[in-house]
């Protein structure tokens, strides 16, 4: 199981958000977790792809039971389309993302830096 750190909390949008418009009510900390999140659900998408694993469902059950009843639903409809991006535009590549910085230059400059990593084959 992946599990997100105690450090990341977790906002819900209850309508589409355009970042780039509404960024300077975002904290750092906030875009953070939204990435967060974002690179949770690839890397257990990978695990799951190349390793015949259950990490996606696992991670979906431990996100939906931190989740306010409010907000539930609509994050895991968010989890499930991450999950048909990362399964339908990008099955082959089996890179891991190890880390990343989210560098914030102003409320037009926000740019992302990820390294990768390729899991080892499966013993």
């Amino acid at each position: 199981m992946i599990l997100l750190p105690r450090a990341v909390r977790v906002y819900v949008a209850t309508q589409p958000v355009n970042l780039r418009k509404t960024y300077d009510g975002l904290s750092n900390v906030s875009l953070r977790s939204l990435v967060q999140i974002a690179v949770t659900v690839w890397n257990a998408v990978v695990v799951d792809d190349f390793h015949g694993t259950q990490h996606v469902a696992e991670t979906r059950k431990h996100i939906a039971k931190g989740l306010p009843p409010e907000g539930r639903d609509l994050m895991l409809s968010i989890y499930d389309s991450f999950v048909q991006v990362k399964r339908e535009d990008f099955a082959d590549d089996p890179r891991m993302v190890a880390s990343f910085e989210v560098l914030v230059d102003g409320p037009e400059q926000i740019r992302l830096r990820a390294a990768a990593t390729v899991l080892p084959p499966k013993p």
